[in-house]
């Protein structure tokens, strides 16, 4: 079985053309959108077209993910159940996968151990023997940076009843916090794989795939590429196996999203319809979304807004910080009218600095906790978020 982990990287959605001291950034309504089913397709290379070949459909209670059911598109039989149990603090527990052997039955599971900060601290991968669970990989020693992202684990199988030398993972990031690379290094020193994560220039991930040591270069192998809709969503993801360049088509899977309006505190919500955003009432977003339309701004509209520079106009220092961090402005920074807007580590709103021409801005720490936030310099046509550390 391959565990698979996911990094979650917060998109900052703020309110723009305004300078006015108070105003507080876009309510972030992707958060509100939950999975309700998805299609899956397999690659039918006689016809060069897709076809489609499961159902899944996920469950929910207060707002958590407890069921993925997988059924086949044609019959409608159930084919696997994965459920999903969490802890007192609401952090997964228990991930178990269910196959159709005759009746449904354990296959696999995956149990997360945290550490006393509430941190993933062990993943133990464990098969159904048929009456115990036995382990059959260990992810354990995970480490973390000042912000909280893991930058490292081992990795270890149970082997001829014992555990095998561990193999060592290395996650890395880039310069806005976007996991970039995750290199697994055998214990004798070599290698094993890498995974390449590769971004658009506003942060949304565009695909992965996986490289593995030949020679003096690398040979690339399965590769995963993400589409979004018109309000910047995961729409799908395709799957490729081969070598590439020569990728060959193997599933894909699209999904379909209903919206949370028990738990969206507002009465309007912005839709993109036919390229314009357009604000309807909680009540009209179910055909709405039947219609094709999706929850949120268009990301054109709002492409043409925010214009992401290759490099901020500014630097910041000390950075991690104790006390206080400084922003010195380039000289190519034309800071007049625009503001500095600091924000939590979920994209949340702290407080704004207006900018007069090209002083310094000194940022006290003050009462905030020890932790990753983000500072953001907004203006009419340019915006620019740069990680910071309090230690």
């Amino acid at each position: 079985m391959k565990a698979i982990i996911l990094f979650l990287t917060v998109s900052l959605t703020l309110q723009s053309g305004a300078t006015g001291i108070r105003e507080e950034p876009r309510t972030d309504f992707s958060k509100y959108m939950i999975v309700d089913s998805a299609t899956v397709y397999v690659w039918d290379a006689s016809i060069s077209d897709w076809v489609p070949r499961q159902v899944q459909a996920y469950q929910y209670f207060e707002g958590r993910l407890i069921s993925l059911q997988t059924r086949d598109y044609n019959s409608g039989s159930v084919l696997a159940v994965t459920v999903y149990n969490y802890n007192y603090s609401g952090k997964p527990d228990t991930i178990t996968n269910f196959s159709l052997k005759n009746t449904i039955v354990p296959s696999t599971r995956s149990v997360n151990d945290y550490d006393s900060q509430g941190r993933v601290y062990s993943i133990r991968i464990q098969k159904w023997s048929g009456e115990v669970w036995s382990d059959d990989r260990l992810q354990n020693n995970y480490e973390y940076d000042l912000g909280d992202r893991p930058v490292a684990y081992e990795s270890r199988y149970w082997r001829n009843g014992s555990w095998t030398l561990p193999t060592l993972n290395d996650l890395y990031y880039n310069d806005l916090g976007h996991l970039e690379s995750h290199v697994a290094t055998r214990p004798d020193g070599n290698i094993d794989y890498r995974i390449i994560y590769e971004y658009s220039p506003s942060g949304q991930q565009l695909q992965l795939y996986t490289q593995y040591p030949s020679g003096a270069k690398w040979s690339n192998w399965n590769l995963r590429t993400i589409q979004y809709n018109d309000c910047g969503t995961r729409a799908s993801q395709v799957q490729y196996t081969g070598k590439g360049p020569d990728w060959i088509p193997s599933t894909k899977t699209e999904f379909f999203y209903t919206f949370n309006s028990d738990q969206y505190p507002g009465r309007k919500v912005p839709v993109c319809h036919n390229g314009h955003t357009i604000w309807v009432a909680v009540q009209a977003v179910p055909a709405h979304l039947r219609h094709g339309d999706c929850i949120g701004e268009c990301r054109e509209e709002r492409t043409k807004q925010n214009i992401y520079l290759k490099e901020p106009p500014f630097i910041i220092f000390p950075n991690p910080a104790r006390e206080r961090i400084t922003l010195r402005f380039s000289n190519e920074c034309s800071c007049d009218e625009k503001r500095i807007e600091l924000l939590d580590y979920s994209g949340n709103f702290i407080k704004a600095y207006n900018v007069s021409g090209s002083s310094d801005l000194i940022i006290e720490r003050g009462g905030l906790k020890a932790g990753r936030y983000f500072v953001r310099i907004s203006g009419a046509e340019k915006s620019y978020s740069v990680a910071v550390v309090f230690k």
